[in-house]
């Protein structure tokens, strides 16, 4: 898991994370990232990403686990979106 990008640095991302316990945690990403890096980050907050999914709020649907697809290519990513971790 890379480094947070600092608020200044330009093509960031910000994703607001919710959690199981229906704590919010946000974090700042470089928009090249792969999508990898949101299961290291749930990972880092202590949830098994095995025993998790990803979902985006709306539509809902479940983020693909992957390190190939950067977070600026996930459809409707725009500045920033919201992200449920659900448990399986």
């Amino acid at each position: 898991l890379l480094d947070e990008p600092p608020t200044t640095a330009s093509d960031i991302i910000v994703v607001r994370f919710r959690l199981p316990s229906e704590k919010e945690v946000t974090r700042r990403f470089f928009a090249s990232e792969p999508l990898e890096a949101l299961y290291k980050f749930v990972e880092s907050t202590g949830f098994d990403p095995a025993a998790h999914d990803l979902c985006l709020s709306f539509p809902r649907r479940v983020i693909e686990r992957s390190c190939h697809i950067a977070i600026q290519d996930l459809e409707g990513s725009g500045g920033g979106f919201k992200v449920h971790v659900v448990r399986r």
